[in-house]
């Protein structure tokens, strides 16, 4: 299982045990920073164009910045996604 919180300041494709990175995104050279996700959760496609991954894009800008703030608190107390 994947966790949000160790998402942060890494590169996208640098999880070792994870197997099921893009060869778009794996060359995107992406490291998660605010402006990064950002991008990644309003149009994950534009981000990393040809990328396999499905996507759900998040337009509503409040809900982004609520995203990254949880993601950014890196709370162990809540394990939710990837």
């Amino acid at each position: 299982m994947r966790s949000c919180r160790r998402v942060w300041g890494r590169r996208s494709h640098s999880e070792e045990d994870f197997g099921y990175y893009s060869a778009e995104l794996k060359s995107s050279g992406i490291v998660w920073s605010e402006e990064r996700l950002s991008e990644s959760l309003s149009d994950p496609a534009k981000l990393v164009p040809g990328t396999e991954m499905t996507t759900v894009s998040i337009k509503d800008p409040n809900g982004c910045r609520d995203i990254i703030g949880f993601i950014k608190r890196q709370d162990k107390s809540v394990d939710l996604c990837f």
